[in-house]
């Protein structure tokens, strides 16, 4: 039950954050905030996550593989992240920016931590790479077409 409860709290993190990422960008009409906001890693990925802990707070019981797949995807955007802070030297963002790139991975991260299943076998692997893999076209395909 308090899988259930913190998945539902960190769905509703993502989301807060998505919407406050997009209530940050400058106006436009809605069409146009939206196709810049599905240009980048991180909007797609807490999309996704908050999709998923949806999903666990309904009921689903996610595989191990999920979970990992899950939480690679917010570590690789939690480090790339970190890494940015580092080499700019802690500029100040906004509170969407930071729940997305550092909040959201870190409760991902816990949640996973103390109720994920942690069964993972190397069949699993192309599960693990898909998401990343599935951007990396995305993105160059999008950037071909811009």
């Amino acid at each position: 039950m308090m899988s259930r409860l913190v998945a539902l709290l960190i769905g509703t993190l993502a989301l807060a954050a998505l919407r406050g990422q997009f209530d940050g960008l400058p106006y436009a009409p809605v069409a146009d905030r939206l196709w810049l906001m599905a240009g980048y890693f991180a909007v797609l990925t807490n999309l996704g996550v908050a999709g998923m802990m949806f999903a666990v707070a309904k009921g689903w019981r996610m595989s191990g593989a999920n979970a990992a797949a899950m939480l690679g995807a917010v570590g690789l955007l939690a480090g790339a992240y970190g890494l940015g802070l580092w080499s700019k030297g802690a500029p100040v963002f906004g509170w969407a920016d930071l729940a997305l790139h550092l909040g959201v991975p870190l409760a991902v991260s816990l949640w996973w931590w103390q109720f994920a299943d942690k069964t993972v076998g190397t069949r699993d692997i192309p599960r693990l790479i898909a998401w990343p893999a599935i951007y990396g076209v995305y993105a160059l395909v999008r950037g071909y077409l811009s």
